[in-house]
Order: structure tokens, then sequence, then C-alpha cells
């Protein structure tokens, strides 16, 4: 089991600055709530495609730091990196032009 305040450490310390745009996108579809069948429609891929990527963005920002690669942990993972990591994410949110 993970102790709250561990993985808040582990995920506040952990930058991952190379994200492309597609994934910066998903970065900000995933802090707006979206599932993964809503970023399918949204971007014109197949929900099996965003499953995908999703998987893949979770583990590469995740693993590192040895957690699950949840959508629950990336989405924290991302708002605690609002102002470097994810701030081109959080500019998509702000002028509602995510896909």
């Amino acid at each position: 089991m993970y102790q709250p305040s561990e993985v808040l450490r582990a995920l506040g310390r952990h930058h991952v600055r190379e994200l492309n745009d597609y994934q910066q996108r998903l970065v900000a579809a995933i802090c707006v709530g979206w599932a993964p069948p809503d970023i399918a429609a949204a971007s014109g891929r197949s929900s099996k495609s965003a499953y995908r990527h999703l998987r893949e963005l979770a583990c590469h920002v995740l693993d590192p730091v040895g957690l699950e690669p949840t959508r629950d942990f990336l989405r924290t993972w991302a708002e605690l990196h609002g102002t470097c990591c994810c701030a081109p994410a959080f500019k998509m949110i702000r002028e509602n032009r995510i896909f």
C-alpha cells in the first residue's frame, strides 16, 4: 500500500520535461476528467489507441518512481508539475483547446 505523503513527495520530485504535444494533450484531457473514449472521440483516434497511449504515458512518467501506472497517479503528477513539466497542458486547458 502506498503512503500518501510518500507518493506526493516522490511525484513532486520527479520531473519529465520531454513530453511531446500529443502527450501534453493527453495530460490536459485526463486533468479535466476525460475518459479514454472521450479522448478518442476528440482526437480522431480509436479508443484502443487512446487507452494504449495513456498507458504508455503513465508508464513513462510513473515507472521511474515505482508507482502503478494509473490515470489517477498520472493526474496527481501532472497537477504537481503544472508550472514546469505540464505547463503546456495547463495552458491548453485554460485556452479550452485540448484537442
